[in-house]
């Protein structure tokens, strides 16, 4: 599975929502709230193998699919 699919996969079972846009305000429509987003992020760092360093760790970089995309696969 690609990191791609990995993190939209992950995004949707921590928020038992199916079918986000990638552009999706996840915050604003409510998919997510604070404590998700650490789930979130916990789930994604095990899942992909990576650390986030914290100057990241924004609810800027965990706006929507696109964001949280941008910022796990900057590197690549």
């Amino acid at each position: 599975m690609m990191d791609v699919d990995i993190i939209k996969a992950v995004v949707e079972e921590v928020t038992s929502v199916k079918d986000i846009d990638d552009d999706q305000n996840l915050l604003e429509s409510g998919v997510i709230d604070s404590f998700g987003i650490l789930q979130l992020i916990l789930r994604l760092e095990k899942e992909l193998e990576v650390n986030i360093p914290d100057c990241e760790l924004t609810a800027y970089n965990f706006t929507s699919l696109s964001s949280i995309r941008r910022l796990f696969l900057q590197d690549d």
